[in-house]
């Protein structure tokens, strides 16, 4: 199957299909696992580990997280759903870490956006 490229994701333009993401949401944490992106989730918040991801690493919380390993991680994506300091999503970007926001779904339509965004980091359109 051929993916293409670029597509829209969380309101940004995605270049080139995800091989690595850290996820900072339980929401996002969730929708990943349940997608064909599944296998390119690295690591995720502290919240989600209650979920006994034992083959996932932990990068600190939404709000305080551990930007230095998530570097070190070099994932392609970093979803948020709690907006990160302006300090923290430079020092990201900066590194070649694209993050991406998620924002709180209010409708089904918004469900599937997600679900939607999700898959097309990795499978394209």
């Amino acid at each position: 199957m051929e993916y293409k490229f670029p597509v829209m994701a969380f309101g940004r333009n995605i270049d080139k299909a995800a091989d690595s993401i850290i996820s900072l949401s339980p929401m996002a944490t969730e929708f990943i696992l349940s997608s064909p992106s599944q296998n390119a989730l690295v690591a995720v918040s502290n919240y989600c580990n209650k979920y006994s991801f034992d083959h996932l690493m932990t990068v600190g919380t939404p709000l305080l997280p551990n930007v230095d390993k998530i570097i070190q991680l070099a994932p392609d994506y970093v979803i948020v759903q709690t907006p990160l300091s302006e300090v923290d999503k430079v020092k990201l970007e900066h590194n070649g870490i694209m993050v991406l926001q998620l924002n709180a779904p209010t409708s089904f339509d918004d469900v599937k956006e997600i679900y939607r965004s999700v898959t097309a980091l990795t499978h394209g359109s």
